[in-house]
């Protein structure tokens, strides 16, 4: 997956059986859910590890 689908798999999460009564109130949640993640939260959402792992074994860093 990019790191936009990341992002959204992360937010579908979050979103998962949670009812809103209206439009306002699902946008809110939503607006609250991106404004809390932080740059540190998106890279560890997007950062893909195992390629790190392989990059690191292989180049021995």
């Amino acid at each position: 997956m990019n790191p936009c689908e990341q992002v959204w798999q992360y937010i579908k999460k979050r979103f998962k059986n949670k009812t809103f009564e209206n439009m306002e109130l699902l946008k809110e949640w939503l607006y609250e859910t991106l404004n809390a993640m932080d740059n540190q939260k998106v890279k560890s959402i997007t950062s893909n590890h195992h390629y790190l792992k392989i990059f690191t074994s292989v180049f021995m860093v």
